[in-house]
């Protein structure tokens, strides 16, 4: 039998061919307003309080808004999006099946996007912070690393400002701000300090708001010092939630927490000879022994201490880090 429309295709539903039938009846029911907003400040959408972070996501969230009518099973929705002014268009392109058969239709979406300042920039602009994190102490490598923490947290930075020893960030998050401190404290050792006290009230929860401040303080030592820790010549290797140290004497290494003032002048010297024993130059110019533990190899010159009339050398690759 013949589609009573066309009159040429086979009638496959209805007396109609599948054709015929899509147009008389759409695959798309309805359409569902996404009900999208999207912040004047930093141009974000949101659906509600969630924040939209990809065009992925973005065509997801409209495509999820399109109904398909129940006689069609839906293969596959695509779409492709543009804004204009206060609102976005949509070309969706639906592919469905019915009675065995794939059908593809096109359909244009228009819909209104409101916009708002979403709570992020709202806080921002009041400089809102839930509280501080000092770090003290810290090397270039500790702020970097820091500030890579604080980036990939997302949290909302109200200022960060340079002192002489470290950084001060005024952050809007206080978890984040814990989770920050911990992973320094976990990758460089060092202390932790928390206290908080009573910022406000809540007038929406009637709930006390509190504000944090957390010190992270990084190890004095760092890393390719010298020291004479126990009465041995020792350098440290690293710095983790232990301190790795090299003796120098014995080329053992193990954890231990060195104090500044027991740090050891480095000095460096010219290589005068390397074997049978390692002789550099000296005291009054003259050649004196170095008894090298660090198993790196020996250039020109090399770096050590003195302790005790013996010269012990450092590793200069860990000195210079």
């Amino acid at each position: 039998m013949k589609c009573i429309k066309c009159g040429m295709k086979k009638a496959e539903k209805d007396n109609l061919c599948i054709s015929c039938y899509s147009e008389r009846k759409p695959l798309v029911k309805s359409l569902k307003d996404p009900g999208l907003n999207k912040c004047t400040r930093c141009s974000s959408f949101f659906k509600g309080e969630t924040k939209i972070k990809s065009k992925q996501d973005l065509n997801s969230t409209v495509q999820k808004c399109i109904k398909p009518s129940p006689e069609y099973s839906i293969v596959k929705t695509e779409t492709s999006i543009q804004e204009e002014k206060s609102q976005l268009k949509a070309l969706a392109i639906v592919t469905a099946e019915l009675e065995g058969q794939k059908i593809q239709q096109e359909f244009e979406i228009e819909f209104k996007v409101q916009k708002h300042l979403c709570k992020e920039c709202s806080r921002k602009a009041g400089k809102y912070y839930e509280g501080t994190l000092q770090i003290r102490n810290a090397s270039d490598e500790i702020k970097g690393f820091a500030q890579s923490l604080v980036s990939k947290s997302g949290v909302l930075v109200c200022s960060k400002k340079e002192v002489e020893s470290g950084i001060d960030y005024k952050l809007g998050d206080s978890r984040k701000i814990n989770q920050v401190a911990e992973k320094l404290h976990n990758a460089f050792g060092g202390s932790l300090e928390r206290s908080e006290k009573l910022f406000s009230w809540d007038r929406q929860t009637s709930k006390k708001v509190h504000r944090i401040s957390v010190v992270y303080k990084a190890p004095e030592v760092k890393k390719g010092e010298a020291f004479i820790f126990w009465g041995k010549p020792v350098q440290v290797v690293s710095i983790g939630k232990k301190i790795k140290l090299l003796n120098l004497k014995q080329g053992k290494t193990f954890s231990g927490w060195p104090k500044k003032q027991d740090a050891a002048e480095i000095k460096k010297a010219a290589v005068l000879q390397a074997k049978p024993s390692i002789k550099i130059l000296g005291k009054d110019f003259q050649p004196e022994e170095l008894i090298d533990k660090t198993g790196k190899k020996l250039g020109k010159e090399a770096e050590y201490i003195a302790f005790n009339g013996r010269n012990y050398r450092v590793d200069e690759t860990l000195h210079s880090a």
